[in-house]
């Protein structure tokens, strides 16, 4: 199956590019990633983190993922 190309620039890319200029100032010094890639396979990874500095990523990405499901569903 062929991948598709996304030109640059795009929302993901954009969001990766900035993200890689404020680690290369010094403004993010760990990181987790978790990536859906084209071929339906998800892409995990870390750096500069430790073990619990992971989980504390991790929840507070599900704690926003809740938030952001409330405020779509509140009425």
């Amino acid at each position: 199956m062929p991948v598709k190309i996304i030109p640059f620039p795009n929302a993901v890319a954009e969001l990766l590019e900035e993200a890689a200029a404020q680690a290369r100032r010094g403004e993010i010094t760990g990181v987790v990633i978790g990536a859906m890639l084209s071929d339906g396979t998800t892409l995990t990874t870390h750096s500069g983190v430790d073990f619990r500095e992971r989980g504390d990523l991790i929840t507070d990405m599900n704690d926003s993922r809740t938030l952001d499901f409330i405020d779509l569903n509140i009425e």
